[in-house]
């Protein structure tokens, strides 16, 4: 099984929003259980495919659907707070949210650890698991990190109205309105094509 998610950011955080997509006009859930939050997480850098097997034994597959429905709720309050956020409204929806990422950071398993790497040493940082709902954190700071950022402007929402993928604006004038210019931005020009066919050639006898 593979994620139908897209990663269009380098961001964990977006990508995680994007976990949700829309297709013929319907949306479509890309983590409805614990296998396929497993194959994201790998998918997105989030995990190793080791630390997603190990997961799964030691803590087995109902302890991943918990976490697939906790990391959806997750997703949905972050969803509402950065675009309330981006309007400049939302404190109180903010404010809510920071408290679920303290809950959920407060019981984080990492430590760090000093590595020997040709001749040089270097500080990582590492996790135990001690329950499958601690991945939760790695999500929960990535999503932190986000909103301490001082460019918000450039976390965008796809300008396509049936489009709900959400990406970061790197480009050097800033002025990218779509998540794929190749899917939704060429859909854009071909509908501003016909509009614009359309009103220079009126229908006969109107």
């Amino acid at each position: 099984m593979t994620s139908k998610a897209p990663f269009l950011a380098d961001n964990v955080s977006l990508n995680l929003l994007n976990t949700i997509v829309a297709s013929r006009g319907q949306t479509v859930e890309c983590i409805p259980d614990g296998e396929s939050l497993l194959h994201w997480l790998v998918a997105g850098g989030v995990l190793t495919q080791v630390e997603s097997d190990a997961l799964k034994r030691r803590f087995g597959i109902a302890e991943i659907d918990l976490l697939a429905s906790h990391t959806r709720r997750l997703r949905e309050s972050f969803r509402v707070a950065l675009e309330q956020r981006k309007v400049g409204d939302g404190d109180l929806v903010l404010d809510s949210l920071v408290q679920q990422l303290n809950l959920i950071l407060s019981k984080d398993a990492r430590y760090l650890a000093v590595e020997l790497f040709n001749g040089t040493t270097h500080v990582c940082s590492r996790r135990v698991w001690e329950n499958a709902e601690q991945v939760l954190s790695v999500l929960a700071e990535n999503i932190a990190l986000l909103f301490n950022r001082n460019d918000l402007g450039l976390i965008k929402k796809c300008a396509n109205p049936s489009c709900v993928l959400w990406f970061e604006d790197k480009t050097r004038a800033h002025r990218r309105q779509y998540c794929s210019s190749r899917a939704c931005g060429n859909r854009a020009k071909v509908a501003a094509f016909r509009l614009r066919k359309n009103v220079a050639s009126p229908i006969d006898g109107s």
